[in-house]
């Protein structure tokens, strides 16, 4: 489902690297693999972290594709074994609509606290891999 977006903005990327830092780690006699994680990985560092925020994100809200598979197994287009087989496609975003919306009696005082955590969580997960590429990439001390 990501591949395409994601394949399209790293070839972006790599298009954006200048032909000359290639040419001239080749006349220095740099292998493909020096060239590849010296020249390569660091001048697409920012498209890779816009890439894995983008995708942390859209995983973390993942919503539609659950969705359609439960409410398939609800109304038995799909084999369901035992009734245990819809609970394992639940996502954090599923469960807070079906607190909110799916119930008889709906809860939405605690569908609006599980999407304050999903928020915090998504925050969390977010700066704790700006700060690993930070320290990975140098710029932090």
């Amino acid at each position: 489902m990501w591949f395409g977006y994601t394949l399209i903005i790293l070839i972006a990327g790599l298009q954006g690297i200048p032909k000359t830092y290639y040419e001239a780690a080749q006349l220095d006699g740099a292998s493909v693999f020096q060239t590849f994680f010296k020249i390569t990985v660091p001048l697409l560092m920012p498209i890779l972290t816009f890439v894995v925020f983008t995708s942390l994100i859209g995983g973390m809200q993942l919503f539609d594709i659950p969705y359609v598979f439960i409410s398939r197994f609800k109304h038995g287009t799909l084999i369901d074994f035992g009734g245990e087989s819809a609970k394992a496609l639940t996502t954090s975003v599923y469960y807070l609509y079906n607190q909110a919306f799916g119930l008889t009696q709906p809860n939405f005082g605690y569908a609006a606290a599980v999407s304050h955590i999903l928020f915090l969580l998504i925050a969390f997960f977010s700066v704790l891999y700006l700060k690993r590429i930070r320290r990975v990439s140098g710029e932090e001390t």
